[in-house]
Protein backbone atom coordinates (compact mmCIF):
# COMPACT_ATOMS: atom_id res chain seq x y z
CA UNK A 1 0.00 0.00 0.00
CA UNK A 2 1.18 3.57 -0.65
CA UNK A 3 -0.23 6.94 0.08
CA UNK A 4 0.40 9.80 -2.35
CA UNK A 5 1.86 12.94 -1.90
CA UNK A 6 -0.86 14.47 -0.40
CA UNK A 7 -2.67 11.57 1.43
CA UNK A 8 -5.61 11.75 -1.10
CA UNK A 9 -5.45 8.21 -2.55
CA UNK A 10 -4.34 4.96 -0.86
CA UNK A 11 -2.84 2.80 -3.91
CA UNK A 12 -2.81 -0.81 -2.95
CA UNK A 13 -2.19 -4.11 -4.78
CA UNK A 14 -3.87 -7.80 -3.90
CA UNK A 15 -2.44 -10.86 -4.28
CA UNK A 16 -4.13 -11.71 -7.76
CA UNK A 17 -1.53 -8.27 -8.67
CA UNK A 18 -4.73 -6.48 -8.59
CA UNK A 19 -4.67 -2.31 -8.31
CA UNK A 20 -6.80 -0.42 -6.48
CA UNK A 21 -7.25 3.72 -5.90
CA UNK A 22 -9.51 4.25 -3.22
CA UNK A 23 -10.22 7.82 -2.27
CA UNK A 24 -9.92 9.37 1.11
CA UNK A 25 -11.21 11.88 3.00
CA UNK A 26 -9.02 14.98 4.51
CA UNK A 27 -6.54 14.04 7.43
CA UNK A 28 -8.21 17.29 9.08
CA UNK A 29 -11.59 16.43 9.05
CA UNK A 30 -12.07 12.20 9.14
CA UNK A 31 -15.14 11.32 7.12
CA UNK A 32 -16.01 14.28 5.44
CA UNK A 33 -15.43 15.62 1.75
CA UNK A 34 -12.77 17.83 1.38
CA UNK A 35 -13.73 21.38 1.58
CA UNK A 36 -12.87 24.37 -0.60
CA UNK A 37 -10.37 26.15 1.83
CA UNK A 38 -8.14 22.68 2.30
CA UNK A 39 -8.24 22.50 -1.25
CA UNK A 40 -6.72 25.40 -2.02
CA UNK A 41 -4.13 24.83 0.52
CA UNK A 42 -3.10 21.97 -0.84
CA UNK A 43 -3.06 23.09 -4.35
CA UNK A 44 -0.93 25.78 -3.20
CA UNK A 45 1.61 23.27 -1.71
CA UNK A 46 1.70 21.92 -5.07
CA UNK A 47 2.09 25.04 -7.03
CA UNK A 48 5.22 25.84 -4.81
CA UNK A 49 6.63 22.69 -4.54
CA UNK A 50 6.31 21.03 -8.06
CA UNK A 51 4.48 17.84 -6.43
CA UNK A 52 1.77 16.35 -8.72
CA UNK A 53 -2.21 17.41 -7.65
CA UNK A 54 -3.95 14.60 -9.81
CA UNK A 55 -4.83 12.92 -6.30
CA UNK A 56 -6.24 16.50 -4.98
CA UNK A 57 -9.00 16.42 -8.64
CA UNK A 58 -9.98 12.90 -7.24
CA UNK A 59 -11.18 13.75 -4.33
CA UNK A 60 -13.38 16.86 -5.22
CA UNK A 61 -17.01 17.29 -5.75
CA UNK A 62 -18.12 19.01 -8.94
CA UNK A 63 -20.10 21.74 -6.87
CA UNK A 64 -16.77 23.27 -5.27
CA UNK A 65 -14.49 23.83 -8.50
CA UNK A 66 -15.83 27.10 -8.76
CA UNK A 67 -14.60 28.41 -6.11
CA UNK A 68 -11.16 26.90 -5.08
CA UNK A 69 -10.81 28.35 -8.65
CA UNK A 70 -11.60 31.59 -7.74
CA UNK A 71 -10.35 31.18 -4.57
CA UNK A 72 -6.79 30.20 -6.14
CA UNK A 73 -7.55 33.54 -8.36
CA UNK A 74 -7.51 35.74 -5.53
CA UNK A 75 -4.73 34.15 -3.72
CA UNK A 76 -2.56 34.33 -6.73
CA UNK A 77 -3.38 37.96 -7.64
CA UNK A 78 -2.26 39.30 -4.28
CA UNK A 79 1.31 37.73 -4.55
CA UNK A 80 4.32 39.97 -5.69
CA UNK A 81 4.83 40.30 -9.92
CA UNK A 82 7.64 38.38 -9.48
CA UNK A 83 6.10 35.56 -7.77
CA UNK A 84 3.13 35.78 -10.40
CA UNK A 85 5.89 35.93 -13.24
CA UNK A 86 7.19 32.86 -11.86
CA UNK A 87 4.94 30.58 -11.26
CA UNK A 88 2.29 31.68 -13.68
CA UNK A 89 2.86 29.12 -16.33
CA UNK A 90 1.86 26.59 -13.43
CA UNK A 91 -0.86 28.19 -11.76
CA UNK A 92 -2.66 28.10 -14.90
CA UNK A 93 -2.02 24.48 -15.81
CA UNK A 94 -3.78 23.52 -12.27
CA UNK A 95 -6.59 26.27 -12.75
CA UNK A 96 -6.92 24.55 -16.53
CA UNK A 97 -7.15 21.20 -15.06
CA UNK A 98 -9.79 21.92 -12.20
CA UNK A 99 -11.92 23.17 -15.16
CA UNK A 100 -11.63 20.33 -17.33
CA UNK A 101 -12.96 18.33 -14.33
CA UNK A 102 -17.04 20.38 -15.32
CA UNK A 103 -18.57 19.29 -17.92
CA UNK A 104 -19.33 22.97 -18.59
CA UNK A 105 -15.51 24.27 -18.50
CA UNK A 106 -14.26 22.78 -21.48
CA UNK A 107 -13.77 26.34 -23.13
CA UNK A 108 -12.06 27.57 -19.69
CA UNK A 109 -9.52 25.13 -19.79
CA UNK A 110 -9.02 26.22 -23.66
CA UNK A 111 -8.34 29.96 -22.03
CA UNK A 112 -5.86 28.52 -19.54
CA UNK A 113 -4.23 26.32 -22.08
CA UNK A 114 -4.44 29.25 -25.16
CA UNK A 115 -2.74 31.50 -21.98
CA UNK A 116 -0.26 29.14 -21.34
CA UNK A 117 1.05 28.95 -24.93
CA UNK A 118 0.53 32.68 -25.46
CA UNK A 119 3.07 33.30 -22.47
CA UNK A 120 5.51 30.60 -23.39
CA UNK A 121 5.80 31.84 -27.64
CA UNK A 122 5.78 35.59 -26.26
CA UNK A 123 8.76 35.09 -24.52
CA UNK A 124 10.72 32.83 -27.09
CA UNK A 125 9.97 35.40 -29.27
CA UNK A 126 11.03 38.65 -27.58
CA UNK A 127 14.10 36.49 -26.05
CA UNK A 128 15.49 36.86 -29.47
CA UNK A 129 15.50 40.48 -29.69
CA UNK A 130 19.22 41.82 -28.88
CA UNK A 131 19.81 45.54 -28.85
CA UNK A 132 22.45 46.86 -31.00
CA UNK A 133 24.65 47.98 -28.12
CA UNK A 134 25.01 46.04 -25.15
CA UNK A 135 26.67 48.07 -23.39
CA UNK A 136 23.94 50.32 -23.56
CA UNK A 137 21.87 50.86 -20.26
CA UNK A 138 18.90 51.96 -22.79
CA UNK A 139 15.43 49.69 -23.12
CA UNK A 140 15.86 46.99 -25.33
CA UNK A 141 14.07 46.31 -28.23
CA UNK A 142 11.30 44.08 -26.11
CA UNK A 143 10.88 46.98 -23.63
CA UNK A 144 10.71 49.76 -26.35
CA UNK A 145 7.78 47.89 -28.08
CA UNK A 146 5.94 47.29 -24.58
CA UNK A 147 6.29 50.82 -23.86
CA UNK A 148 5.08 51.71 -26.97
CA UNK A 149 2.33 49.34 -27.07
CA UNK A 150 1.10 50.25 -23.55
CA UNK A 151 1.32 54.17 -24.31
CA UNK A 152 -1.25 56.41 -23.92
CA UNK A 153 -1.57 56.62 -27.37
CA UNK A 154 -2.78 53.77 -28.80
CA UNK A 155 -1.73 52.91 -32.30
CA UNK A 156 -4.19 51.56 -34.34
CA UNK A 157 -2.26 51.12 -37.68
CA UNK A 158 0.49 48.53 -37.56
CA UNK A 159 2.34 49.96 -39.61
CA UNK A 160 2.39 53.61 -37.60
CA UNK A 161 3.91 51.52 -35.08
CA UNK A 162 6.97 50.38 -36.76
CA UNK A 163 7.72 54.34 -37.09
CA UNK A 164 8.60 54.65 -33.61
CA UNK A 165 10.85 51.75 -33.33
CA UNK A 166 14.32 50.73 -34.34
CA UNK A 167 13.95 47.90 -37.43
CA UNK A 168 17.67 47.26 -37.39
CA UNK A 169 17.30 46.04 -33.64
CA UNK A 170 14.30 43.30 -34.48
CA UNK A 171 16.76 41.82 -36.83
CA UNK A 172 17.13 37.66 -36.37
CA UNK A 173 18.98 35.09 -38.60
CA UNK A 174 16.25 34.00 -41.51
CA UNK A 175 17.22 30.22 -40.74
CA UNK A 176 15.81 30.83 -37.32
CA UNK A 177 13.39 32.68 -38.36
CA UNK A 178 11.94 29.72 -40.63
CA UNK A 179 12.04 27.44 -38.00
CA UNK A 180 10.07 29.41 -36.06
CA UNK A 181 7.06 29.81 -38.72
CA UNK A 182 4.87 27.09 -36.55
CA UNK A 183 4.41 29.00 -33.71
CA UNK A 184 3.64 32.34 -35.37
CA UNK A 185 1.59 30.26 -36.94
CA UNK A 186 -0.29 29.06 -34.08
CA UNK A 187 -0.36 33.31 -32.97
CA UNK A 188 -2.15 34.38 -35.64
CA UNK A 189 -4.46 31.23 -35.87
CA UNK A 190 -5.70 32.21 -32.30
CA UNK A 191 -5.89 35.77 -32.97
CA UNK A 192 -8.11 35.24 -36.06
CA UNK A 193 -10.05 32.46 -33.81
CA UNK A 194 -10.61 35.06 -31.11
CA UNK A 195 -11.92 37.77 -33.40
CA UNK A 196 -14.12 35.70 -35.68
CA UNK A 197 -15.85 34.28 -32.29
CA UNK A 198 -16.15 37.80 -31.13
CA UNK A 199 -20.19 38.23 -32.38
CA UNK A 200 -21.39 35.20 -31.36
CA UNK A 201 -19.63 35.82 -27.72
CA UNK A 202 -21.47 39.06 -27.67
CA UNK A 203 -24.52 38.30 -29.10
CA UNK A 204 -25.32 34.40 -28.48
CA UNK A 205 -23.38 34.64 -25.43
CA UNK A 206 -21.35 31.41 -26.18
CA UNK A 207 -17.54 30.71 -25.27
CA UNK A 208 -15.30 28.90 -26.70
CA UNK A 209 -11.85 27.28 -25.90
CA UNK A 210 -9.31 30.40 -25.58
CA UNK A 211 -12.33 32.65 -26.10
CA UNK A 212 -11.76 34.12 -22.70
CA UNK A 213 -8.63 35.72 -23.74
CA UNK A 214 -10.88 38.26 -25.63
CA UNK A 215 -11.90 39.85 -22.57
CA UNK A 216 -7.65 40.49 -21.30
CA UNK A 217 -5.96 43.33 -21.68
CA UNK A 218 -2.35 41.76 -21.32
CA UNK A 219 -3.13 39.45 -23.81
CA UNK A 220 -5.23 41.43 -26.11
CA UNK A 221 -1.38 43.41 -25.83
CA UNK A 222 0.91 40.52 -25.77
CA UNK A 223 -0.90 39.40 -29.16
CA UNK A 224 -0.62 42.88 -30.30
CA UNK A 225 3.42 43.09 -29.70
CA UNK A 226 3.52 39.36 -31.61
CA UNK A 227 1.97 41.14 -34.81
CA UNK A 228 4.25 44.19 -34.65
CA UNK A 229 7.47 41.30 -34.29
CA UNK A 230 5.97 39.32 -37.17
CA UNK A 231 5.79 42.39 -39.30
CA UNK A 232 9.58 43.43 -38.06
CA UNK A 233 10.46 39.51 -39.02
CA UNK A 234 8.55 39.31 -42.18
CA UNK A 235 11.15 42.26 -43.73
CA UNK A 236 14.06 39.71 -42.95
CA UNK A 237 12.33 36.60 -44.30
CA UNK A 238 8.79 35.90 -45.66
CA UNK A 239 8.89 32.39 -44.62
CA UNK A 240 8.72 33.13 -40.92
CA UNK A 241 5.07 35.00 -41.52
CA UNK A 242 1.60 32.75 -40.97
CA UNK A 243 -0.08 31.35 -44.20
CA UNK A 244 -3.75 31.49 -45.08
CA UNK A 245 -6.46 30.99 -47.70
CA UNK A 246 -7.30 34.29 -48.58
CA UNK A 247 -10.74 34.95 -50.70
CA UNK A 248 -9.00 38.94 -51.91
CA UNK A 249 -5.34 38.63 -52.73
CA UNK A 250 -5.08 42.12 -51.48
CA UNK A 251 -5.49 41.28 -48.06
CA UNK A 252 -3.45 42.52 -45.23
CA UNK A 253 -4.22 39.98 -42.31
CA UNK A 254 -1.68 41.04 -40.03
CA UNK A 255 -2.63 44.85 -40.32
CA UNK A 256 -6.42 43.73 -40.25
CA UNK A 257 -5.64 41.63 -37.15
CA UNK A 258 -3.58 44.09 -34.95
CA UNK A 259 -7.03 46.94 -36.10
CA UNK A 260 -9.19 44.76 -34.65
CA UNK A 261 -7.36 44.10 -31.43
CA UNK A 262 -6.76 46.93 -30.68
CA UNK A 263 -10.27 48.03 -31.48
CA UNK A 264 -11.12 45.35 -28.89
CA UNK A 265 -8.82 46.63 -26.49
CA UNK A 266 -9.72 50.36 -27.00
CA UNK A 267 -13.63 48.93 -25.80
CA UNK A 268 -12.18 46.79 -23.18
CA UNK A 269 -14.57 47.22 -19.94
CA UNK A 270 -17.52 48.26 -22.25
CA UNK A 271 -19.96 46.15 -25.05
CA UNK A 272 -18.32 46.02 -28.39
CA UNK A 273 -19.39 49.12 -30.90
CA UNK A 274 -21.16 48.17 -33.71
CA UNK A 275 -18.49 48.48 -36.30
CA UNK A 276 -15.99 46.14 -34.32
CA UNK A 277 -18.50 43.65 -34.59
CA UNK A 278 -19.47 44.28 -38.71
CA UNK A 279 -15.57 43.77 -39.24
CA UNK A 280 -15.33 40.37 -37.55
CA UNK A 281 -18.48 39.05 -39.40
CA UNK A 282 -16.86 39.70 -42.04
CA UNK A 283 -13.53 37.52 -41.52
CA UNK A 284 -15.36 34.25 -42.45
CA UNK A 285 -15.79 36.17 -45.92
CA UNK A 286 -12.46 37.32 -45.93
CA UNK A 287 -10.12 34.64 -44.59
CA UNK A 288 -10.32 31.05 -44.29
CA UNK A 289 -10.40 30.25 -40.76
CA UNK A 290 -8.67 26.85 -39.37
CA UNK A 291 -9.72 25.39 -36.52
CA UNK A 292 -7.69 25.12 -33.25
CA UNK A 293 -6.63 22.82 -30.79
CA UNK A 294 -6.13 24.30 -27.37
CA UNK A 295 -5.78 20.93 -25.19
CA UNK A 296 -9.25 20.87 -23.69
CA UNK A 297 -10.44 17.37 -24.15
CA UNK A 298 -12.57 16.02 -21.66
CA UNK A 299 -11.25 12.76 -20.85
CA UNK A 300 -9.51 10.73 -18.74
CA UNK A 301 -10.02 10.12 -15.10
CA UNK A 302 -10.01 13.19 -13.87
CA UNK A 303 -12.82 14.84 -16.02
CA UNK A 304 -16.61 14.76 -15.87
CA UNK A 305 -16.45 11.30 -16.30
CA UNK A 306 -16.07 11.00 -12.47
CA UNK A 307 -18.75 12.49 -11.62
CA UNK A 308 -20.85 11.03 -13.93
CA UNK A 309 -20.21 6.71 -13.00
CA UNK A 310 -21.31 5.28 -10.33
CA UNK A 311 -18.14 4.09 -7.51
CA UNK A 312 -16.22 2.06 -8.51
CA UNK A 313 -14.75 2.32 -11.88
CA UNK A 314 -13.37 -0.77 -13.58
CA UNK A 315 -10.42 -0.52 -15.87
CA UNK A 316 -7.92 -2.69 -17.53
CA UNK A 317 -4.68 -2.51 -18.38
CA UNK A 318 -3.81 -0.99 -21.91
CA UNK A 319 -7.69 -0.47 -22.59
CA UNK A 320 -9.52 2.76 -22.56
CA UNK A 321 -12.72 2.20 -21.23
CA UNK A 322 -15.66 3.79 -23.18
CA UNK A 323 -17.31 5.51 -20.02
CA UNK A 324 -13.75 8.15 -19.99
CA UNK A 325 -15.37 9.11 -22.94
CA UNK A 326 -17.32 12.09 -22.70
CA UNK A 327 -18.86 13.85 -25.93
CA UNK A 328 -17.81 17.56 -26.56
CA UNK A 329 -20.47 20.00 -26.24
CA UNK A 330 -18.20 22.99 -27.41
CA UNK A 331 -19.24 25.68 -30.06
CA UNK A 332 -17.70 25.89 -33.38
CA UNK A 333 -16.50 29.24 -34.51
CA UNK A 334 -18.49 30.31 -37.65
CA UNK A 335 -17.19 29.88 -40.74
CA UNK A 336 -14.05 27.89 -38.82
CA UNK A 337 -13.16 24.77 -40.77
CA UNK A 338 -12.00 21.55 -39.18
CA UNK A 339 -8.71 20.00 -39.89
CA UNK A 340 -9.07 16.53 -40.51
CA UNK A 341 -4.96 16.04 -39.24
CA UNK A 342 -4.32 15.23 -35.59
CA UNK A 343 -2.20 18.60 -34.35
CA UNK A 344 0.76 18.18 -32.32
CA UNK A 345 0.11 20.34 -28.94
CA UNK A 346 3.79 21.21 -28.87
CA UNK A 347 4.74 22.23 -32.33
CA UNK A 348 1.23 22.61 -33.92
CA UNK A 349 1.80 21.43 -37.35
CA UNK A 350 -0.11 18.65 -38.86
CA UNK A 351 0.67 15.18 -37.92
CA UNK A 352 -1.62 13.42 -40.48
CA UNK A 353 -4.80 10.79 -39.11
CA UNK A 354 -3.26 8.11 -38.27
CA UNK A 355 0.77 9.15 -36.86
CA UNK A 356 3.27 6.56 -35.99
CA UNK A 357 5.46 7.24 -33.09
CA UNK A 358 3.71 9.04 -31.66
CA UNK A 359 3.41 10.57 -27.39
CA UNK A 360 -0.05 10.94 -25.71
CA UNK A 361 -0.95 13.09 -22.57
CA UNK A 362 -1.99 10.86 -20.12
CA UNK A 363 -4.93 13.46 -19.52
CA UNK A 364 -5.58 15.46 -21.82
CA UNK A 365 -5.08 13.09 -24.56
CA UNK A 366 -3.65 15.60 -27.16
CA UNK A 367 -0.73 14.24 -29.01
CA UNK A 368 2.98 15.46 -29.76
CA UNK A 369 5.40 14.08 -32.21
CA UNK A 370 8.30 11.97 -30.20
CA UNK A 371 11.27 12.30 -33.00
CA UNK A 372 12.48 16.27 -33.14
CA UNK A 373 11.82 18.01 -35.95
CA UNK A 374 14.00 21.31 -37.10
CA UNK A 375 17.02 21.57 -35.38
CA UNK A 376 17.14 25.03 -34.98
CA UNK A 377 18.74 25.79 -31.86
CA UNK A 378 15.59 28.20 -31.17
CA UNK A 379 12.77 25.72 -31.56
CA UNK A 380 14.89 22.84 -29.96
CA UNK A 381 14.82 24.89 -26.82
CA UNK A 382 10.81 25.30 -27.27
CA UNK A 383 10.44 21.24 -27.76
CA UNK A 384 12.32 20.48 -24.51
CA UNK A 385 10.41 22.79 -22.82
CA UNK A 386 7.85 20.20 -23.04
CA UNK A 387 10.06 17.26 -23.30
CA UNK A 388 8.72 15.77 -19.54
CA UNK A 389 5.08 16.55 -19.43
CA UNK A 390 2.29 17.86 -21.45
CA UNK A 391 1.31 21.21 -21.20
CA UNK A 392 -1.32 20.58 -18.99
CA UNK A 393 0.43 19.26 -16.61
CA UNK A 394 0.13 14.85 -17.67
CA UNK A 395 2.75 13.27 -18.25
CA UNK A 396 3.74 11.31 -21.80
CA UNK A 397 2.72 7.61 -22.61
CA UNK A 398 3.96 6.31 -25.93
CA UNK A 399 2.32 4.65 -28.37
CA UNK A 400 3.17 3.19 -31.44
Amino acid sequence: MQLSWTSGVLVAVDSLSQLFLFRLSPVTEPGNPISPSYTVTLLEHCLMTGTDWWDILLGLRPDVIETVCAKMTEVFNKQPPGIQQYLLSRFLTVKGSLYRCLANGQARAGDCHAQIMLNAVSAVMKGLLRPRDLSSHEKGPAETLTAVMSGREVIANLDKVLLHLETKEFSVEPLILQSLQQLTQWVADLTLHLMASLPQQVYNHMRFPGGGLIADPKSLNMLRELLVIFRMWGFISESCLPAYTKMTDNLDILSLLFKLLTKTLLNHGSEPDETLLDECCLLPSQILIPSIDLGNHAEGVASPALFLNSLPLPFEFGIQPDFLHIPSKLHAVEGSVAMPSKVDIVRHIGLGSNPSAARHCTRCFSISMVRPGVKAGTIRAWEQRWVRFCPCGGQWRLVM
